[in-house]
């Protein structure tokens, strides 16, 4: 019996999984204006804030997206999170406060964005969808976070 349920369980994952793919896949044109209602700190110059949106619960592939994408930036851009240049963080899209991020940012699922803001005004961001594809390739999934952000940076 308890096979069963383990089996059920993972069956009930990889269908979770699979719908979220889809519908990431279905998203069109994740490469925007930043809309203004998500407005940073005036800084001076570029920053580049790094949001992995996620919901209350979580499972083993959104963790573990979550921890490939912050190993991903620290390893390539430490001077860049260290001055600030560059910020990571996680939020709950289903906590009411945050709610306004899934419209924002057209968010279907779990969803890493990374959103560009020059003189303290929001230029660009991009949803980097490709996560997902990657998850079970991390020798892919962190050279595509890295270059995308490093887009962002202009470090490419």
């Amino acid at each position: 019996m308890k096979a069963r349920g383990m089996a059920t369980a993972a069956l009930l994952a990889f269908v979770a999984v699979c719908i979220v793919t889809i519908a990431i896949r279905g998203m069109r044109d994740t490469r925007r204006e930043a809309p203004e209602a998500i407005a940073a700190p005036a800084p001076s110059g570029l920053t580049v804030v790094v949001y992995y949106f996620h919901g209350s619960v979580r499972c083993a592939s959104c963790n573990l997206i979550e921890s490939m994408a912050k190993e991903a930036l620290e390893r390539r851009f430490p001077e860049a999170l260290k001055d600030g240049r560059l910020e990571w963080r996680t939020v709950d899209f289903d906590e009411p406060a945050n709610a306004h991020f899934k419209k924002d940012f057209s968010l279907a699922a779990n969803s890493l964005v990374a959103v560009a803001t020059e003189n303290g005004r929001q230029v660009k961001w991009e949803n980097l969808e490709k996560i997902w594809e990657y998850l079970d390739e991390k020798d892919k999934f962190v050279p595509y976070v890295q270059e995308r952000v490093g887009a962002f940076l202009r470090e490419e």
